[in-house]
């Protein structure tokens, strides 16, 4: 098992923690592994990750909304929890449909950039490298770590997948990241200036 991190006799909870803890030996060895595999390992903690995010949006967002009020910040009409659920069911299908469709922007991007694996192997990184995020990221706080984390894996991911060098596939995120930055920095510095007008 050593020589084959991605192994189909290496169960599920092995395969996380290799992921966690070994990124760049089990996407060293990804190639070997099925897309369908990777694809319902993602769907599962998906499914967990959405259903913890409602329970704990269930008990935070009266808070939520106070605090927003207390801003002067206008709440928008709520639904009620079952419009939610349902809500979250129809979003919880859609995202993995648009799964594809992102996975194959991401590709082409990477290819574009001497990437050299295929379709299915970069949705098996990109699917195990939002993993943090998934297991982590339904956590108030917790989420921004475990978002960076999923990016770093993602990095890891991609280089060695993609037999790429780190400092090459590093820069394929940071840089329009750093785009995505200066346009929500304006955004917010626009609605900061909004509201201090309001008020004075």
């Amino acid at each position: 098992m050593k020589g084959r991190p991605c192994s189909s006799v290496m169960n599920l909870a092995d395969r996380i923690r290799m992921i966690l803890t070994k990124p760049a030996e089990y996407f060293r060895h990804l190639r070997n592994e099925s897309i369908v595999t990777a694809f319902l390992t993602y769907a599962l903690f998906y499914f967990v990750f959405v259903t913890l995010t409602l329970i704990v949006s269930y008990f935070t967002q009266p808070v939520s909304l106070l605090f927003l009020k207390t801003l002067g910040i206008p709440v928008p009409m709520q639904h009620s929890y079952v419009m939610s659920i349902i809500t979250t069911i129809i979003s919880y299908f859609l995202t993995l449909i648009f799964s594809f469709i992102f996975v194959g922007i991401l590709y082409l991007y990477v290819r574009i950039f001497g990437g050299k694996a295929g379709y299915a192997q970069t949705y098996n990184l990109w699917a195990y490298a939002q993993m943090p995020t998934l297991l982590f990221g339904w956590i108030p706080v917790v989420s921004f770590f475990a978002g960076i984390w999923s990016l770093l894996l993602l990095i890891i991911g991609t280089s060695e997948v993609h037999q790429m060098s780190r400092m090459r596939a590093t820069l394929l995120y940071l840089i329009p990241l750093f785009f995505v930055f200066i346009v929500v920095a304006i955004v917010l510095t626009f609605i900061t200036y909004v509201f201090s007008t309001r008020f004075t």
